[in-house]
């Protein structure tokens, strides 16, 4: 946050700065998701809640930026994943270590639970699709 502060995006290179870093916190919140000794550490907790702070914030503006920039047709987080699983041929148990298991998947898929920052960020990296494609739609 001291070298790239939050704050609305004006421009096209601010907007892909912004989702290169939304991206990497990702990679991190993932690998430390997977970690063990990082699960366990208080100090390393402490530096990935802040990460995911960050990324809940920085994705916020790219959200903003993008709906004013790329107006699109209004779909459910829901809706968008069954279609990208459909083009890539994935099954829900395909998709199930992304999301904590397949009942999880079940769930997204019903509309009975909302995807989480970390499991937004491992859908975009497996589909290679922006983040904000599985949030709700305001």
């Amino acid at each position: 946050m001291r070298w790239i502060p939050p704050h609305p995006i004006e421009t096209a290179k601010e907007h892909t700065l912004f989702l290169e870093i939304l991206k990497k916190i990702s990679l991190v919140l993932n690998e430390a998701d997977s970690d063990p000794a990082i699960r366990h550490s208080a100090h390393a907790k402490i530096q990935i809640e802040g990460y995911a702070q960050y990324a809940r914030v920085i994705e916020e503006f790219i959200v903003h930026y993008e709906r004013d920039r790329f107006p699109v047709p209004k779909s459910t987080p829901q809706e968008m994943l069954t279609f990208l699983m459909e083009q890539q041929g994935l099954s829900q148990l395909d998709i199930a270590e992304d999301l904590g298991g397949q009942p999880n998947v079940s769930n997204v898929l019903s509309g009975k639970r909302q995807l989480n920052v970390r499991q937004i960020g491992r859908l975009a990296s497996r589909f290679h699709v922006n983040p904000a494609v599985f949030l709700p739609a305001a």
